[in-house]
């Protein structure tokens, strides 16, 4: 599975990386990449998530062929 990293969490995983974990769910996949990168868990839970230009809910479920893009908050001003 390929992961898309935006702004801030490219600080931490750069712009793509790969999976190749049975991971299923979202909820799996934060768990993946807090076990990667621990310090960036506050970032990592208060992301969204989307395939396929959806953002999707922690219970979705991933296939190995999804490009997931991580999306972090952001703020305008």
């Amino acid at each position: 599975m390929k992961l898309k990293f935006y702004a801030i969490t490219k600080d931490y995983f750069g712009e793509y990386i790969l999976l190749d974990n049975n991971i299923i769910s979202i909820k799996d996949l934060k768990q993946e990449l807090i076990a990667q990168k621990p310090e960036a868990e506050l970032i990592i839970n208060n992301c969204r998530f989307a395939v396929d230009m959806n953002f999707i809910d922690e219970f979705f479920l991933l296939q190995s062929y999804h490009e997931v893009n991580v999306i972090p908050p952001s703020s305008g001003g």
